[in-house]
C-alpha cells in the first residue's frame, strides 16, 4: 500500500503542471524501485534534465521564506520561483524543478538535491490528513564518474539552511523509491 500512495503521489507530483520538456545541460535516467506495498517490488523509468544549478543566494532565499513565514511560505516560494529543470516518470509530462543543487563531493563525486513542492491530494487537503504537512518531494543522488544511486522521498518536511549546502529533510515515513543504475546521459 505504501508503493501505491508513494507512487501516486509522485506521478501526481509529476503530472500536475507540464514542464518545457527542452535540451537540458545535465540529464539523468535511473530506475525507480520500491519493494514496500502490497503489491511487492514496482519500478519506474525517471528522467531528470537540470538547465541550470541553484546558486547559494536561491539557497538562502528560500531559507530566509522559512525562517520569517514558514513552511506553507516555501512551498508557495517553489511554486512560484523560474523553472530550471524537469522530473519526468515514465512517459508522463513531467514536474517543474525549481530548485536543484549541487555540490562537490569529497571523493570527487557529486551530490545532487533537488527539492519539489508535493501537490496534495483532494482527500488529504478535505480531511486535513497528517500528510499535508510533510509538503515536499526530495530527490537525493550521489554520483561518480557518471553513474550511482539516489533516493526519492515523497512526502517530506524540508528546512533550507543558509549558508549550508545540506537541507533537513524530516520524512513522513521511512519507506523511499530507491533510484537504481543512476547514469549521466547526454
Amino acid at each position: 500500500m505504501r508503493w501505491l500512495t508513494a507512487t501516486a503521489a509522485l506521478v501526481i507530483v509529476c503530472a500536475a503542471g507540464p514542464a518545457r520538456i527542452g535540451a537540458a545541460s545535465d540529464h539523468f535516467a535511473a530506475l525507480a524501485v520500491s519493494l514496500t506495498g502490497a503489491n511487492g517490488g514496482q519500478t519506474a523509468r525517471i528522467d531528470i534534465g537540470i538547465d541550470e544549478w541553484s546558486t547559494e543566494a536561491d539557497r538562502d532565499r528560500f531559507a530566509l521564506v522559512g525562517e520569517r513565514d514558514g513552511m506553507a511560505a516555501v512551498v508557495t516560494a517553489l511554486q512560484d520561483a523560474r523553472r530550471i529543470g524537469y522530473l519526468r516518470v515514465g512517459t508522463q509530462l513531467g514536474n517543474e524543478i525549481t530548485f536543484a543543487r549541487e555540490t562537490p563531493e569529497p571523493d570527487g563525486g557529486r551530490h545532487i538535491l533537488i527539492v519539489l513542492a508535493r501537490m496534495l491530494g483532494a482527500a488529504e487537503l478535505r480531511w486535513g490528513s497528517l500528510t499535508d504537512d510533510y509538503p515536499f518531494t526530495v530527490v537525493d543522488v550521489h554520483l561518480r564518474g557518471g553513474s550511482g544511486a539516489g533516493r526519492i522521498t515523497v512526502g517530506a518536511k524540508v528546512t533550507f539552511r543558509r549558508g549550508e549546502d545540506g537541507i533537513h529533510v524530516d520524512p513522513f515515513s521511512a519507506a523511499y523509491i530507491a533510484l537504481r543504475d543512476l547514469r549521466a546521459t547526454p
